[in-house]
């Protein structure tokens, strides 16, 4: 009887502890988001999109016998063949400027959109891009105006916070499910890249995507964009693109006419645990800088290796998928505060994002002369080629970008960046040309680079 009147005390006094913060009567508790639905639900457009692609089809393509000679190269007819996909966006302006996601209309030769009043109109692309996932979309209205959705605060929330999905499910038709939010921060969601996502367990199918993930008071937070599943339905972890990423976007596609990226120049990793450990932090997480490009704006703004940013433009860093999908999304030109971890002390500096550098495609060289490499067409080394190579930022090289012919048994290929020949450390093109001309020898000794390994070979003439 004692126990049993302890723990009856012990549960009175949590319930009231709570009740502290709990609504004291169902005015408190909003019982229905008819009101948010309103908002937003004319804005939300069901998209169905058409492409042609041309295929070879056989009599013999399931015969084991041609199977073993041809492969699946077996020759046949060409036909054409029309692929159907349905998806959602959002209305962002009255002029039909609307948000979608790029997976929805890629390669789309038609693309129609219905409004939630039956209304149909075609639809042109503007612009996207592949690895954020989203597209910006123009409905041509003649004129008329349409009603549109407005965005909201997506940093302002907070795991538990209540959110609607509307969109096009199976393509049965606009609907509403309702949960909340389930994470902040995830990255590496299915093939959307790099990422900042919102996760939630409101029910996201097939045919939502694009569509609007909104708060309780009717802005639109996220764009639904993909779903881990097994039975290809919704299995309660669904993700959304965070509506301040779409702000930057679109502010960039009206002003521009494209989707323009901002550049940081800075790798790190993520601090994990045993690296916070080792380092003597209080809390996992972060961005610990291992290089920085000269004068990228990272170097600029005074960014040093072995700093660790924990902030940026007012947000907590959690891992380095998150600083990049900030700063992939964030405006160009524009001041924007981060704070980093040095030597155990918070340091603020402020960073002006750029574009990406472009490769200069005058640079390549198609090489000439009575040496092993006559007829290679390569490039020396910058940032925006290193990064394809996957690279440093500052490395050094000539990188080769095409092999002729008669060299295709020296073993080396495209891609492949030459790091020293002979006795000579090869740093830029000049460096190349000078060896390739003074070396007298019917030997030559390549270093060279391959996917991040470094590979040494030797070649007789």
């Amino acid at each position: 009887m004692r126990t049993l009147l302890v723990s009856l005390l012990m549960l009175t006094c949590a319930t009231a502890a709570h009740a502290q913060n709990a609504p004291k009567d169902m005015m408190g508790v909003r019982t229905s988001f008819a009101p948010a639905v309103k908002d937003v639900a004319p804005a939300v457009v069901n998209i169905s999109t058409k492409k042609v692609v041309r295929q070879q089809v056989s009599p013999f393509a399931n015969d084991p016998f041609f199977q073993m000679f041809f492969g699946n190269s077996i020759p046949g007819v060409t036909q054409d063949r029309v692929e159907r996909s349905l998806g959602s966006g959002v209305i962002l302006r009255k002029d039909g400027l609307f948000v979608t996601n790029y997976h929805v209309v890629a390669e789309a030769q038609q693309i129609l959109i219905s409004l939630a009043n039956g209304r149909e109109y075609n639809a042109v692309y503007i612009d996207g891009d592949r690895e954020l996932d989203i597209a910006i979309m123009k409905i041509d209205t003649e004129g008329e105006q349409l009603p549109f959705a407005t965005l909201g605060n997506s940093d302002a929330l907070e795991v538990g916070d209540v959110v609607l999905a509307i969109g096009n499910p199976f393509g049965v038709g606009q609907s509403v499910s309702m949960g909340i939010v389930s994470a902040l921060g995830r990255g590496n969601v299915g093939n959307a890249g790099p990422g900042d996502f919102i996760q939630t367990d409101a029910a996201i199918n097939p045919g939502n995507s694009g569509g609007a993930l909104v708060d309780s008071t009717g802005k639109v937070i996220g764009i639904n964009s993909a779903i881990f599943t097994r039975s290809g339905g919704s299995n309660g972890i669904g993700f959304a693109i965070p509506a301040n990423a779409i702000k930057n976007i679109v502010q960039s596609v009206i002003a521009t006419g494209e989707v323009r990226r901002g550049w940081f120049g800075a790798t790190g990793q993520d601090v994990t645990q045993l690296l916070a450990d080792k380092l003597e932090l209080n809390h996992p997480h972060g961005v610990l800088i291992n290089e920085i490009a000269n004068g990228s704006p990272a170097n600029r703004a005074g960014l040093q290796v072995g700093d660790i940013i924990i902030g940026y433009n007012g947000v907590t860093i959690r891992n380095t998928d998150m600083l990049l999908s900030r700063v992939l999304t964030s405006p160009i030109g524009q001041p924007i505060p981060i704070i980093v971890s040095r030597a155990g002390e918070e340091v603020g500096l402020t960073v002006r994002l750029v574009e990406p550098p472009k490769r200069d495609k005058s640079s390549q060289k198609t090489l000439e002369g009575r040496h092993i490499l006559s007829g290679f067409i390569v490039e020396e080394l910058n940032p925006a080629l290193a990064a394809e190579l996957n690279m440093n930022f500052n490395a050094k090289g000539v990188a080769i970008l095409q092999v002729p012919t008669r060299g295709a048994n020296l073993g080396l290929m495209p891609g492949d960046v030459i790091q020293k020949l002979n006795d000579l450390e090869i740093h830029t093109m000049k460096d190349l040309e000078v060896s390739l001309v003074n070396h007298r020898s019917r030997t030559w000794h390549v270093v060279y680079t391959r996917q991040g390994r470094i590979y040494r070979t030797v070649i007789r003439t």
